[in-house]
């Protein structure tokens, strides 16, 4: 009788290990909510200059937001530049985000810098005066976009439309 009931308290308490080690294997890895930052003009200047590893806790100290991580950031951000951040096992993940009228798609050919400039609505901007570290990038109407060839330079990107200045650092 002893071992019988031995037998099955050894069971039970396998199975219990075996259960939560299951549930440890499937549960979630990141932090619920993903928590965006307000940053200013010089932290955002600083970070695209240097890169996102001088990113310490200094940064993080104007909240705006959050929403769940699982989920995609669906409201309008005011013009500026956002941090995006969330945990990730023990790591902190985050993500610069820079909001403003223009939406700037760097394309990466391995050869050409080609810039893509698109208004709120979508529509391609041909018309706007686009420089990297005060030289002027040129629209290319074969590709519609601004290239400038064989270019690895790296530097600040200032674009002016409209009259209105635009630094994307």
């Amino acid at each position: 009788m002893r071992k019988i009931l031995l037998s099955i308290l050894l069971l039970l308490v396998f199975n219990l290990i075996i259960g939560q080690t299951t549930k440890l294997e499937n549960s979630r890895r990141t932090s619920f909510y993903t928590y965006i930052f307000k940053i200013t003009d010089k932290e955002a200047k600083e970070i695209y200059l240097k890169d996102l590893k001088i990113v310490n806790d200094v940064f993080f100290h104007s909240v705006v937001d959050s929403f769940k991580t699982d989920k995609d950031y669906n409201k309008n951000l005011p013009k500026g530049h956002y941090l995006f951040a969330y945990a990730e096992e023990d790591q902190l993940v985050f993500e610069l985000k820079s909001i403003g009228k223009l939406q700037v798609k760097i394309l990466n050919n391995k050869t050409d810098l080609v810039i893509h400039l698109h208004d709120s609505l979508g529509k391609l901007i041909n018309d706007a005066k686009v420089y990297l570290s005060d030289k002027n990038i040129p629209f290319n109407n074969t590709s519609q976009s601004y290239k400038l060839n064989k270019t690895h330079r790296q530097g600040l990107l200032a674009i002016n439309y409209l009259g209105i200045p635009h630094t994307m650092f």
